[in-house]
Parts: C-alpha cells; structure tokens; sequence
C-alpha cells in the first residue's frame, strides 16, 4: 500500500504501476511463440523498444531494416530475449540518457549493436553483474553467435553480438536456464520452482500460475 498526503501523487502513482503491469503483459504477450507467426521480426523489436520507452521512460534510437532474411524462431526468440536484458538493465542504469539500438543483416547473420550513456562499469567486474547478464552470454551460446561487451566507469557500456543464420539445434538436449523473473521463463516446456533451496512447484507457466502461490 502506498499512502502519501497529495491524493494527486496517490493517483499517479496508481496510475503508473497500473501502466507497467499493462506493459509488461503486452512484453510477455508478444513473446509467446504463437506470435512468432503473427508478427515480423522488425516489428517485434519494434513493439519492444516501444514497450519500454512507455515503461521505463527510456529515450531509445533504434536502427533496423524493414526487411530481413527468414529468420530461424529459435534465434528469434533468443535475440528477443537477450534485447529485453540489455533494455531492462538500461532501465535500471541509463535512464538519464539515450540508448542506441542498431539491427543489421551481414556476413550471413543478424547483428545487434547497443550502446547506453549509463554509469558503465570497471573491466572484470561483468561476473558481479547478475544472472541477467550471464543469461546473454548463455543464450548466444545457445545460437553459436558472439557476444562481446565494452565498458568503463563513466563511460556507458557496449555490446556488440553475432547471431549466425545456422543455429545450434536443441531438439534433443535439455536447456536449463537459470530466471529471477517469470518473464524469462514464459514458454519453457518445464519449470522447476524453488523456494529457499526447496522445489515446491513443477509445471507450465500456465499451470504454476493456476496453483502455484511462491510462482505467482
């Protein structure tokens, strides 16, 4: 419950938190694989920079063609992801600036160029710096791309990644990934839910939410 004296703080506040939660549905939504068939590749990173700018405030400046190669769902989904981390770090840390996002088409691959003006951080600091970061380096495994990062404090922090058209297949082996947020998570096939070292839940999103209390 938040309580201040101004009713009009109240009311925005509301608002606000009424606004991020519609947002982040419209995020997750658009992830479900379903939607891979009803939207361009284009317009999915589009709706995402979109997304986060209502979100977060994020003054983004995205480059990206009209029109790209058919594009692997797999790659998809993990560039999709991946461009989610480095959008929702950015909240956290380079709000006051402005966020470069540039998608190109080269060398038989998809390239994503990022740059903020956020706080940056000191060379071989990059472990300290959550799961959410390491999850980038996995997911690009995952495809046989590249991924590489540039940063300094005070000056901002840069990605350059490679995601090649051939991607590795996971048909037959387990992926695990390791999530803090259920949105990184929306369409695993399984999900193992623990609660201070414990598993309390196993299940589909779908299902954990039905009746799974720790998931919710």
């Amino acid at each position: 419950n938040l309580d201040f004296p101004e009713p009009e703080t109240n009311q925005q506040i509301t608002d606000s938190i009424k606004d991020l939660g519609k947002s982040i549905r419209q995020i997750s939504h658009r992830m479900n694989r379903a939607m891979l068939e009803h939207f361009t590749f284009s317009e999915m990173v589009t709706g995402l920079c979109r997304d986060y700018q209502k979100l977060v405030g994020l003054n983004i400046r995205l480059s990206i063609p009209e029109e790209l190669p058919d594009l692997p769902n797999e790659l998809v989904l993990h560039f999709y992801r991946i461009l989610q981390e480095l959008l929702t770090n950015a909240g956290k840390y380079a709000r006051e600036g402005e966020v470069d996002i540039a998608v190109s088409f080269k060398n038989d691959g998809l390239t994503l160029g990022y740059v903020d003006q956020g706080p940056g951080f000191p060379e071989g600091s990059l472990g300290k710096k959550g799961m959410g970061l390491q999850n980038i380096f996995e997911r690009v495994k995952l495809v046989n791309g590249k991924a590489e990062v540039f940063s300094k404090p005070g000056e901002g922090t840069r990605w350059e990644l490679f995601f090649p058209l051939q991607v590795l297949k996971t048909k037959d082996k387990t992926v695990i990934i390791v999530a803090q947020r259920i949105s990184t998570i929306l369409n695993a096939d399984q999900i193992i839910v623990l609660d201070d070292g414990n598993i309390v839940g196993i299940g589909t999103h779908e299902e954990l939410m039905k009746n799974n209390e720790t998931y919710k």
